[in-house]
């Protein structure tokens, strides 16, 4: 894991965070649904079924939950960070597509 991730883990707290119910993980099952681009609607279906997956953050040590899909590797809101190509995956797992 990167020197930048790590401090992003921390502020975020994720390692404290609670996995992620079904609500949260069927949000990323239905955005794979609506995306055009098949390469970012396979990285939704990927998060959606990691088990590090997370539904809420920490910042700054206020818990911001509402059912936000977070990498639990990282701390990275994923709703955010998927449709971004030029992101990648910290589990190398988006490498596979």
């Amino acid at each position: 894991m990167s020197k930048l991730s790590k401090i992003t883990q921390k502020i975020s707290g994720v390692e404290k965070s609670r996995d992620a119910n079904t609500e949260t993980r069927q949000l990323l099952y239905d955005s794979s649904e609506v995306e055009d681009d098949p390469i970012i609607a396979e990285r939704y279906l990927i998060c959606a079924e990691c088990p590090k997956l997370k539904e809420e953050f920490k910042l700054f040590g206020v818990t911001i939950k509402d059912e936000t899909p977070v990498c639990g590797e990282c701390g990275c809101n994923l709703m955010l960070k998927i449709p971004m190509e030029e992101m990648s995956c910290p589990l190398e797992k988006w490498m596979e597509i």
